[in-house]
């Protein structure tokens, strides 16, 4: 998700500027399946993972929120804002 969001960030679709500008929150910190506090062990073992996204785009000044859910690199199954 994050290479993703700074792939953003550097082409100027949203304001530069980690947790000033742009938000996520997922998994990103468990050392394991025990650990996950927003997705669940089912879905990690069906190849989805889910995160929410806030960020600033370049034009306004104020924050747009996302919902995804990811089950591989290539396909994006749900977003929700």
């Amino acid at each position: 998700m994050k290479p993703f969001i700074e792939q953003l960030e550097a082409s100027g679709a949203i304001r530069a500027g980690e947790n000033q500008y742009w938000f996520w929150q997922g998994d990103q910190n468990a050392n394991n399946l025990d650990e996950l506090e927003f997705n669940t062990k089912a879905e990690v073992d069906a190849g989805i993972y889910r995160a929410r996204f806030l960020f600033v785009p370049t034009s306004v000044m104020e924050y747009i929120g996302i919902e995804a859910m990811l089950s591989d690199s290539q396909s994006l199954i749900e977003v929700s804002g």
